[in-house]
Order: structure tokens, then sequence, then C-alpha cells
């Protein structure tokens, strides 16, 4: 490798689209090991892929960073609704459809330099499988055709919005739950934003002092009033549990607790109450999924399938 040439350049030459690719991933968060993150840009349309009265999927405005390789990326924008034709039904059992983007290169042998919306079509099956897209491409989303189908809006046409969200280098990246928040490993200091309980984490790493590599939330919270769940004009008012976490450890050593009633919205903070009765030294795991309205989990060293108990205070809202 060698230093690209710079974006814009007066080489009479122009940029290598090589080039072009390696710089433009600098303005995309990016993962763990300096590789961009491909995905569509917020805002977004809540169903990005959607059924229509034929034989073919409405695909919504977008904007995305599509990585035809992993060290650069192109920017694609679809500024209308688009109808992107799929086969008719099978004739017996179901198949998978998935909707994907894809930018193209002659250099690449894509056989266009076009950027191409499609379908990849699976084989028919009981249980089917998904068909893989080609090299480079984003999945939008993905549907299961049945037999019966006439229209992608029949009964039993099911559409799943499958498609990863990106940011700019150092904003906030958007994901839908716990399990796709766990499976991005970005690097220190990177955020995220999850859309099923509008909290934000950090990623944190043993390197710069968390208890371990995972996702911790950062959000500030309207805390509400105990009795009504009602938010406190001004005033930041917690909900408070107090009690003692007790069970007996996994074979990792951790304890699941659930309350004996659940934060009516969510949960902001654990303090584990040290004792000198208590062996193990445990530890709050802090992965952004092990502390929620309804419990937290709680590590204990060599104490795998042991009776434990530890006094905590949690707070709410």
């Amino acid at each position: 490798m060698t230093v690209s040439k710079s974006f814009p350049t007066q080489d009479p030459g122009g940029q290598p689209i090589t080039d072009t690719r390696r710089v433009l991933a600098g303005l995309i968060a990016r993962n763990a090991d300096g590789t961009p993150r491909p995905g569509i840009l917020p805002p977004v349309a809540t169903a990005l892929v959607a059924g229509r009265a034929s034989m073919a999927y409405d695909v919504a405005p977008f904007i995305a960073a599509t990585a035809r390789f992993n060290n650069g990326i192109e920017l694609v924008a679809n500024d209308a609704l688009v109808q992107v034709a799929t086969d008719p039904a099978p004739n017996a059992n179901s198949r998978i459809d998935v909707i994907y983007v894809r930018s193209r290169f002659l250099q690449h042998a894509d056989g266009s330099n076009l950027v191409e919306l499609a379908v990849a079509k699976g084989l028919a099956a009981a249980i089917p499988q998904k068909p893989p897209i080609p090299a480079g491409a984003l999945e939008l989303g993905w549907a299961t055709v049945p037999l019966t189908a006439t229209t992608t809006l029949s009964n039993g046409v099911v559409i799943t919005q499958t498609h990863p969200f990106t940011a700019a280098a150092g904003g906030t990246v958007w994901v839908r739950n716990a399990a796709e928040m766990a499976a991005w490993i970005p690097a220190a200091g990177s955020s995220a934003y999850r859309l099923d309980n509008g909290q934000t984490y950090e990623y944190r790493t043993i390197a710069v002092g968390a208890p371990s590599n995972g996702w911790y939330s950062r959000s500030p919270h309207t805390l509400r009033r105990m009795g009504n769940n009602q938010p406190v004009s001004g005033v930041m008012t917690p909900l408070i549990k107090t009690g003692r976490a007790s069970g007996v450890t996994n074979n990792a050593g951790v304890l699941a607790y659930q309350f004996p009633e659940a934060f009516p919205g969510g949960c902001v903070a654990v303090t584990l109450q040290a004792m000198q009765t208590i062996a193990g030294n445990p530890q709050l795991l802090g992965d952004g999924s092990s502390m929620d309205a309804n419990g937290f989990s709680t590590f204990w060293p060599a104490l795998a399938g042991a009776s434990v108990q530890v006094p905590y205070i949690a707070i709410g809202y």
C-alpha cells in the first residue's frame, strides 16, 4: 500500500477509483479493525422494503454506504420509490427473496459501472434458505414467498427489514436491538442508538478501564414519578429498587437476576453493595444487554454453579 492521491486532485491523470473509495471510507463509521461499516444512513423510511400489488417490491428512498471491497466505500443515493421485480411464486413450498443494492465496477468484472438494485431468488423448499447475494452487495431486506402468492402483498408473504445502519465517522450508529448492537465490534468510544428502547450506548474496552469489552448505556433519561409513571417537569426523579440478587450461577459464573417487579420504562444504573460475608467479588456485567427494566446480570469469578447473593440498589424510570 502507498499514500493515495488526494481527493480532489489536480493530477491530470485523475484519481483511481480504488483511491477514491479508500478516501471516502474515512467519512464513515468503522469497525475495530479499521474497515468501514456499510449500511443505510438515517433517517430512512420505517419499512425500506415493502410489498406491492404485483410480483415486485417497493424500495423507499435511501442513502447508503456500500463496500465492494472492505477497505473502501461507495455512496449510493436512491431519491424516489423504486420497483424491483421478482419471479412468480414457486410451484410448491416457499422460497426466500433477498432484496439488495450493489455498486458495480468493470474493473472488478461486475459487467457494468451502474448501481444494481435487485432481488436474489432462493430455491423453493419446505424450509427455504436465504440465497447468497453478490460480493459487495448490501442486503436491504428479505421476503418469504409461498406458492399461493400472486403479489408481494398476498397472504403469507412476510417481508423482514434487515438492512444495517451506518453513520458518519464519529457519529451514532442506529441498531434495532441488543442483538444487532452486540454484533458490531467497533473501536472504543464508538456509540450506538437502540431503536427498541431509545437508549444510547458507548463501546468501551478493558484497555480504557471498562470491566469488560462491551456496550455501556450513556443515555440521559426523563425519569418518572412513582405511581403514575408521568414525566416530572424540570426535575429528574428516579425510581429506586433495593434488594438481594440471589440464585445459582451458570457454568460461566453468571447470575441473571430479575426484579420482583420490572421498572415501567428501563433501568439506568445498578450498584452492588459490598459485604464482608460475600465471597467471589461479584461484578455487574456491562455489555449493554445485562441491565434492563426486568433485571440485571452479575459475574462471579470462580463460582460457577454456586448459590450466591448480593445486596443491590437499582435506579430506573
